[in-house]
């Protein structure tokens, strides 16, 4: 969708061949996926929020260099990580406020639900036993010992695992959710991702994901040094402070039609503007998709 929105050549080979792959998994065993489609019925955020993990999941696998089979594997158990979510109460999932112990103890045996839905569901071939391991472990801590199941000996955790963790854990954040009460900007959330990293997060993976959605991620709306605001709407790999932005409103505030700069370039050697500081775009009442996708 880059490349259309772009207007570059649109591979349809390659999502030929993704949907093909998708469709050999259904094919594989139906029931399973018609446990996705429930989740989809049961609770609208877990599909969205396991199909947006699934995306990072892969990105972040390809840049790790896992070969295709490797990828569909991830892919695969990315989407069913929260599958256990459904043989939970609904009021539970969509209760306002905050979690109480009692709330947190079900949330807790979403996990192990999860497994048994699995097994239940189709015959352990490779894809199901890496759905299986990553979907029992992905509340664990990195050293195993913290989170939800308790476990009784340390393990080391999948590297399928450690790459969901991260996506996982950026996704909810900057998503929000019922007994999250508002989303965090995403800048904010690596910073904290980063506070954990090493003991929450693999820090060499966290390393990765942070290179690829870039200090000031897609979608921050930003203050630049000359007091004007802007949105980012396109990272840049060889420097993440840099990033391409849409220039929205004068130092003034008042809003006008978006200019694009690339603030890794220069001039005379200097660069003509830099980012300060993150905003709230829901403080300034700015809906950032606007300035990201071209309708």
């Amino acid at each position: 969708m880059s490349n259309a929105r772009e207007q570059k050549m649109v591979n349809l080979a390659r999502a030929k061949r993704v949907v093909q792959s998708l469709v050999d998994q259904i094919l594989k065993d139906e029931k399973l996926f018609l446990e996705l489609s429930t989740i989809k019925n049961f609770d609208e955020y877990t599909f969205v929020h396991s199909a947006n993990v699934a995306v990072l999941c892969i990105i972040l696998g390809l840049r790790l260099g896992l070969d295709k089979k490797e990828l569909s594997e991830l892919g695969f158990a990315a989407l069913f990580h929260d599958i256990g979510k459904v043989k939970l109460p609904i009021d539970l999932i969509n209760k306002p406020g905050e979690f109480d112990e009692f709330d947190w103890e079900q949330m807790r045996k979403h996990p192990v639900m999860g497994v048994k839905t699995l097994i239940a569901a189709r015959n352990l071939d490779d894809f199901t036993t890496r759905a299986v391991v990553v979907c029992f472990e992905h509340h664990l801590t990195l050293d195993s010992m913290g989170g939800y199941p308790k476990i009784r000996e340390r393990r080391i955790l999948n590297l399928q695992t450690r790459i969901l963790q991260i996506s996982d854990a950026y996704n909810a954040m900057t998503s929000g959710r019922v007994y999250i009460k508002t989303a965090v900007q995403p800048f904010e959330v690596l910073r904290r991702m980063w506070r954990l990293a090493g003991k929450g997060f693999d820090a060499n993976i966290l390393k990765l994901f942070t290179n690829i959605m870039g200090i000031y991620p897609v979608g921050s709306l930003v203050l630049l040094d000359t007091e004007e605001v802007a949105v980012v709407y396109q990272n840049n790999s060889d420097n993440i402070y840099r990033p391409k932005i849409k220039i929205i409103a004068d130092r003034g505030g008042k809003k006008h039609a978006p200019v694009a700069l690339d603030l890794s370039e220069t001039m005379g050697g200097d660069f003509s503007k830099s980012i300060v500081r993150v905003l709230d775009a829901e403080k300034y009442g700015i809906d950032v998709a606007t300035y990201i996708v071209d309708y």
